[in-house]
């Protein structure tokens, strides 16, 4: 893959991404930052605006070549990236390259060129943003929303970074953002959108969160601020495989404590200012999540949250997603009114649902996992999930236990009462 035509190596099956017009070709990929950066104490060096071509083109590749089947799954990408400073990058472009593949599970090389035109800086103006105390990302969903109450709860005034790329996100979003709002003074909310256009897309989207990450990085270290806070519960960050098929390339990363501090490492090196990024919820399951909301009087805005893996491509939650099935056993759980979904797997799934397979595997694999860890002593969890113990610096091996342990009583206590999870689990 060739950026902005700033190399033209003789490879055949070459696939040219531009983020303007060039001499070669139209654009075909939009990546808009002004929002996020128009209110920065200081304008973009070239070294900043190096950081986000990079990330984005990253992330564009990602889109742009489409997956296999199975053992096709992971692909292997070598792209060309034009920039301002190629002596600066070229040293980091193994760190770059570990980031990506540990998010992706894809095998990629990434070569800097130096660039002979770049495209304009984003638009910057005079009024600044208030000064914050701390960078979040807000994403719109329950975790998200939660974390960023906290840091304002706490005494901080958070500066949020959304991307936002479909109408309910944006609305969740503007939801989110109200909520947490009425908490106390904060620095606002920023937006960026990042697209491909003209061609069919990669749906996974895992480099997703290294962009997401890369740009909140970029306003702290702008604001000379050394945390950058990404939010999910403890469950989904660790995310230990339901099975041993979905081992790998099918689990994501997206918060993953070993895959975030590598990431918090990458942009110290490439931004030159010391950054860690953080996860206030690592330690909590999803109900105690919802609790928290609860306690953070932000129980109203839950319904108005998203968690569907598939939310962008669709109006409601599809109700029998991983995602969607922790969700609806963490709001049930706590007794706080849950958002709507499309199916209600746990309690109806019907012969000639095209869903019905992909609803009872997850039940079924989510079941068999939370019942294991309820029965396993530390050995065996060592032993047969060997991601609980992958907590990084976030998490010791020992509170990762603890807290698996509670989510498997919370959901077991939720899916026994239903008659569908009851019946193919056998509890």
């Amino acid at each position: 893959m060739i950026v902005n035509d700033c190399a033209s190596p003789p490879v055949r099956g070459l696939t040219h991404l531009r983020t303007r017009d060039t001499d070669y070709g139209p654009q075909n990929a939009t990546f808009v930052y002004d929002r996020v950066v128009n209110g920065l104490p200081d304008r973009l060096t070239p070294l900043q605006q190096d950081w986000l071509d990079i990330l984005s083109a990253l992330f564009a590749a990602d889109l742009t070549c489409l997956r296999g089947a199975e053992r096709d799954w992971a692909r292997d990408i070598e792209i060309w990236i034009g920039v301002r400073q190629p002596d600066h990058w070229r040293p980091l472009a193994d760190h770059f390259r570990r980031v990506f593949s540990a998010l992706t599970y894809d095998r990629i090389q990434i070569n800097f060129e130096a660039a002979a035109s770049h495209r304009p800086p984003p638009r910057q103006h005079n009024r600044a943003f208030r000064t914050p105390t701390a960078v979040a990302l807000l994403s719109g969903g329950l975790d998200s929303l939660v974390g960023g109450g906290r840091l304002v709860a706490d005494g901080e005034i958070p500066l949020f970074v959304s991307h936002q790329n479909s109408g309910i996100v944006g609305r969740a979003l503007e939801s989110v953002t109200k909520g947490i709002d009425c908490l106390g003074p904060t620095s606002g909310r920023r937006s960026f959108t990042a697209q491909v256009h003209g061609t069919r897309t990669e749906n996974t989207q895992r480099s997703r969160s290294m962009l997401y990450m890369g740009v909140a990085c970029l306003m702290a270290s702008s604001f000379d601020l050394p945390d950058v806070y990404l939010n999910e519960n403890g469950i989904m960050a660790i995310n230990a495989a339901l099975t041993e098929a979905r081992a790998g390339s099918y689990s994501t990363r997206t918060a993953s404590p070993p895959v975030v501090r590598e990431f918090g490492r990458l942009a110290s090196r490439a931004l030159d200012h010391p950054l860690t990024v953080r996860n206030l919820l690592v330690r909590s399951t999803k109900p105690e999540v919802v609790q928290d909301a609860v306690d953070l009087s932000l129980e109203s805005v839950v319904p108005e949250t998203v968690s569907c893996w598939s939310i962008g491509r669709r109006a409601k939650h599809c109700g029998y997603c991983v995602p969607c099935l922790v969700r609806q056993i963490s709001c049930e759980y706590t007794g706080v009114t849950d958002a709507p979904y499309k199916h209600r797997p746990l309690d109806d799934i019907p012969d000639s649902a095209p869903w019905r397979r992909t609803a009872m595997d997850n039940i079924v694999h989510l079941g068999a996992q939370v019942t294991a860890i309820a029965e396993a002593d530390d050995a065996q969890l060592e032993l047969d999930l060997t991601d609980l113990v992958n907590g990084g610096d976030q998490i010791t091996r020992d509170e990762s236990f603890e807290m698996h342990r509670r989510w498997a009583d919370q959901a077991i206590a939720v899916l026994r009462a239903h008659p569908v999870s009851a019946r193919l689990l056998g509890i």
